[in-house]
């Protein structure tokens, strides 16, 4: 159709008209978009949490009006874990024949590192128009305006300022950017020139304070090793004067106390000597043999004792009276009871015949320990050793040994007595007592 027309009233229906011809009168009056006095403009602002409200506004687009008279509040979709994206805010005219509405909704954006702003559609029956863009990071959980670009009055979605005009900030915009530009460029130079600055003027005193710090050090080091060889020479020299003095006390004391160690030599075998002759007296004087032979008599005696403590024990019974069939005495003839008499046999009347018994056993046990002493508890040495080192001595020509040496340089050296006839080598294990 290239030619239309109206408005005409209907005769019979003749003249009918839709939506589009209805809006056409105002072609060429208004143009496209926001209007930019009504309201807000429908500015879209931050909420809580994930929510923005849409402001107050009112525009015309594709021969139709869209008003909205109060806030309207949309909640965009959570943030993605990982990726950022941009989602939109958007007015879309619809004049599908199934829909035929206009509506303001979210489009939600593409999640990417660098995330873009979604396609808008724009068809034969659909056109979508951005009130704002929105960022929404990865992790936040809540808008703020800082996220926010509105779009209206650009050329996306423009202002109308008034009939047969609109316009567009592209252009405010685009001088806004540039003047921002040139200041943020001034601003950054003048930055870098005094971070240039200061940061030269720290490198001159780390400089300073590094050389005067190393000064300090080489001096302390120096002063240090002075006083460390100072300490380790007095050390020394008194690490030396001990030693003379200890050589001294040493050699003083090993000397003053050779008389002592005689006299001590001389003791122990006083001591020794004197205990032999009481061994020697516990055995009547006898000799080592003699010993033995009366070690096994006494045995003998002990085993017999035995003997005749049990036969008395369990073969003989003692009585000291004689009773009747009746329990009854029998009397004498000075009508006395007849008394029994009793034989002391080993030990003495009234004692008990265990305890000599254990007695003798006591006697015999000390007997042997007393031997076992004597052939194990005594070492007889022929020469003197101190012990692994050697010891000073008056004679300066003695050769330094481990033995104990004499005022002339001489071995001290021990007297061994010659074991007793009785005893050949292979006897000695008979000296051991069980």
């Amino acid at each position: 159709m290239s030619v239309t027309y109206g408005f005409y009233n209907s005769k019979n229906h003749d003249r009918r008209y839709d939506a589009i011809q209805m809006s056409r009168i105002f072609d060429g009056i208004i143009r496209d978009g926001v209007l930019q006095h009504y309201g807000t403009a429908m500015m879209v602002k931050e909420s809580e949490g994930m929510m923005v409200n849409v402001g107050i506004g009112r525009a015309w687009f594709n021969h139709t009006w869209t008003l909205n008279d109060a806030l309207l509040p949309l909640t965009l979709p959570l943030s993605e874990v990982i990726l950022n994206r941009i989602d939109a805010i958007v007015l879309e005219v619809d004049a599908r024949e199934s829909v035929r509405a206009n509506s303001i909704k979210i489009i939600k954006g593409t999640p990417a590192s660098n995330p873009k702003n979604p396609t808008l559609i724009k068809t034969n029956d659909r056109w979508q128009y951005p009130l704002a863009y929105i960022r929404v990071n990865a992790g936040v959980t809540a808008i703020r305006q800082a996220n926010i670009t509105n779009c209206v009055g650009t050329s996306a979605c423009p202002f109308v300022t008034a009939p047969l005009e609109k316009m567009s900030i592209d252009a405010l915009v685009a001088q806004w950017g540039d003047q921002w530009k040139a200041f943020y460029g001034a601003q950054t130079a003048d930055m870098e020139s005094t971070n240039s600055f200061w940061k030269n003027q720290w490198r001159i005193w780390f400089e300073a304070q590094t050389t005067e710090i190393q000064e300090a050090y080489l001096n302390w080091e120096h002063q240090w090793e002075e006083f460390f060889s100072s300490q380790t020479t007095e050390m020394q020299e008194t690490n030396a004067n001990w030693k003379a003095l200890w050589s001294g006390w040493f050699y003083d004391y090993v000397n003053a106390n050779t008389k002592e160690f005689t006299d001590w030599k001389n003791s122990i075998d006083k001591d020794f000597r004197d205990w032999w002759d009481s061994i020697k007296d516990l055995i009547d004087g006898e000799d080592v043999s003699a010993f033995a032979n009366q070690l096994v008599l006494l045995n003998e005696r002990i085993n017999k004792l035995a003997d005749f403590q049990n036969e008395l024990t369990n073969t003989h019974s003692i009585y000291d009276s004689l009773n009747d069939s009746s329990d009854s005495s029998v009397l004498d003839g000075d009508n006395e009871p007849i008394e029994g008499k009793r034989v002391t046999f080993v030990v003495k009347k009234g004692a008990d015949v265990d305890e000599e018994l254990e007695d003798v056993k006591r006697r015999l046990a000390a007997i042997e320990r007393a031997f076992d002493g004597l052939a194990n508890e005594f070492t007889v040495y022929q020469i003197l050793t101190d012990g692994g080192t050697w010891l000073y001595v008056n004679n300066p020509d003695a050769d330094q040994t481990e033995q104990l040496l004499d005022d002339k340089g001489d071995v001290i050296r021990g007297k061994t007595n010659a074991l007793p006839e009785c005893f050949e080598p292979n006897e000695i294990q008979l000296m051991t007592f069980v």
